[in-house]
Parts: structure tokens; C-alpha cells; sequence
């Protein structure tokens, strides 16, 4: 289809595939930023972290850091916790996601459009629950993986 169009419509064409890739660009830089910061600061020491202005890349890299953290803090303790909501959660949402889905796709029932309707609007669940516990009965370690120092 491009042999057919005239040299201005393939500038045009041309200036809008390169607006569309800086665009993408410039969006994956702001993905990407955050990671890289969380990282570089996992590397410097806390005085490099309270400087002003910033350093964009950490002049000592210390990995020592890691190990500190490992031993610091119940590390194997909060993974376990995790896992143990994680897997049976993924597990229990992908078998109940394959048996909804065939039934609201091959299946014809009454109350099908609100059924479905509650099942969407019980994804946002998981979001607002945690939210909701600790709004509620407060910040504490419920032994689960979200680590409060409680």
C-alpha cells in the first residue's frame, strides 16, 4: 500500500511513525526510571541516598547491601508468607477464570449479564481489600507477606 502513495503522504507517514516511536520511547523511559532508581538506590550507602542534588548513577556500587538486608530482616519468613497466599491464589483464580470464562462464552442463562457484571466488578477485590484491613483494624503483621514491623 505504501507504493502507491505520493512523496508528501510518505513524509507525512514517515513524521508520524517517528512521533509515534519517540512517544513509546519517552513512555518506556517513564516505565523504566523508577526500576533503575529503586535499584541504584539499593547500591549506595544511606549518606549517597541523603545527598542533594542526586546522583543518577552511584559512584561506589555496594553489594554488600543485599546481604545486609538478608540478614536483617526475616527475609526467608516474608517470602514464605507470600508463596503461601500466591500459589493457592493464582491456582484458585486461573481454575475459576477457565470455568466462568467457557460458561459466559458457550452458555446461554438467565442472569448471565449481571453475573457477569459481578464477577468483573470483583476483580478490583484484591485491590482494595488489604487497603480496607489496614484502614480498618489497623497496621500489623497479619503473618502474611506484607511486612508492616509490627
Amino acid at each position: 500500500m505504501e507504493a502507491n502513495l505520493s512523496p508528501s503522504k510518505k513524509r507525512k507517514q514517515l513524521v508520524l511513525d517517528l512521533v509515534a516511536t519517540l512517544i513509546v520511547l519517552l513512555l518506556a523511559l517513564l516505565v523504566v526510571l523508577p526500576i533503575w532508581w529503586i535499584f541504584r538506590s539499593s547500591l549506595m550507602s544511606t549518606a549517597k541516598l541523603n545527598e542533594y542534588p542526586p546522583s543518577f548513577i552511584p559512584h561506589e556500587w555496594l553489594w554488600a547491601n543485599y546481604s545486609k538486608a538478608l540478614e536483617t530482616f526475616e527475609y526467608w519468613r516474608y517470602f514464605r508468607n507470600t508463596f503461601s497466599i500466591i500459589i493457592p491464589a493464582v491456582t484458585f483464580g486461573t481454575v475459576t477464570a477457565i470455568f466462568c470464562g467457557y460458561a459466559f462464552a458457550r452458555l446461554r442463562f438467565r442472569g448471565k449479564k449481571l453475573i457477569f457484571n459481578i464477577c468483573v466488578g470483583t476483580i478490583l477485590l484484591p485491590a482494595w481489600l488489604p487497603c480496607f484491613l489496614c484502614t480498618w483494624y489497623g497496621p500489623r503483621d497479619w503473618g502474611w507477606g506484607i511486612p508492616t514491623g509490627r
